[in-house]
Formats: structure tokens, sequence, C-alpha cells
């Protein structure tokens, strides 16, 4: 995150100066390739982690919502069939998991 504007600002500070040390240049090189290696796992994680919590959420919703028209009674689904009652849940849950995801 922050190390790597503050690492380039010390290479080229180092460019700049003839004084310092090639050792420091390597140093900050390396420091740098480190750094933005480590970052990037570190995202990679973190999407599949939201990723996998989103369909986690969006299976409990799923799951909770079928069990919910599965228990209604008979006499208040009579005005839907069940292609329509099926076909409620899925879009919602998949708005939910987005919305995880876009957090």
């Amino acid at each position: 995150g922050f190390a790597g504007p503050i690492l380039l600002n010390r290479m080229v500070s180092f460019v700049e100066n003839q004084d310092e040390s090639v050792y420091n240049g390597y140093l900050y090189a390396s420091l740098l390739a480190v750094s933005t290696f480590i970052s990037a796992m570190s995202s990679c994680h973190f999407n599949l982690f939201i990723n996998e919590l989103g369909l986690q959420v969006r299976g409990s919703l799923s799951s909770f919502v079928y069990k919910k028209v599965m228990s209604v009674s008979k006499c208040d689904l009579s005005e839907f069939n069940s292609g329509q009652e099926l076909n409620v849940f899925p879009p919602e849950s998949g708005k939910t998991s987005s919305a995880i995801r876009k957090n």
C-alpha cells in the first residue's frame, strides 16, 4: 500500500544523488519488488475471500427464501404457478451477493 511511493521516492533520490552507495539502490529496488509482490498476493487473497463470502450469502439467502416459499399455504400460492414462485429469489440473492463484493 504505502511502501511503493516511499520506496519509489527513495529510488529517485538515489538516482539523483551520486554520493549514495550502489548497495542502497539494490536495496530500494529489492524492497520495491517485494512490497509489490506482497500487495498483489494480499489483493488476490482478499478478492477470493470476498467472492467466497458472496457465494455463501447467496446460497444462504436462496435456501432461506426457498424454505419460506415452501412453507406458505397452498391457498396463498394458488394465484402463482411454481415457476413464478421460484423465479422470485435468484435475482434478489444475486443483488445481495454483488452488493457484498462491491464493498
